[in-house]
């Protein structure tokens, strides 16, 4: 599946960087965060985001949840900062994949 999620997450995350928040929350199938609370909390961050290294992709948490009807993944995404590398603040999504088409729902955007 990460072959599947990847692509999504790292689009999400580009519009996330890019101060893209309304685009951010478009993106995804669902929310529960604003454009107004991502643009808060990436303000209040005392850092400046970056795009991942590459690599980094290929270390997200994701953890398949049980669930009968629809095949569906939790899955941290840790953020990244010019100042510290990979940063204690991470994006919290439920992706869902139907009919080969990925979904993502953002749950919180957050230092766990």
């Amino acid at each position: 599946m990460q072959h599947l999620i990847e692509p999504a997450v790292r689009t999400l995350v580009s519009r996330i960087v890019q101060g893209r928040y309304p685009e951010a929350i478009e993106f995804c199938s669902a929310s529960r965060a604003s454009a107004s609370d991502l643009e808060r909390v990436a303000s209040e961050y005392p850092y400046t985001f970056i795009l991942p290294p590459p690599a980094a992709y290929e270390e997200l948490d994701i953890l398949r949840i049980d669930d009968l009807e629809r095949a569906r993944w939790s899955v941290r995404v840790p953020m990244w900062t010019r100042e510290e590398g990979r940063s204690d603040l991470e994006l919290q999504l439920t992706v869902v994949i139907e009919d080969g088409r990925v979904g993502i729902e953002l749950d919180d955007f957050l230092v766990p």
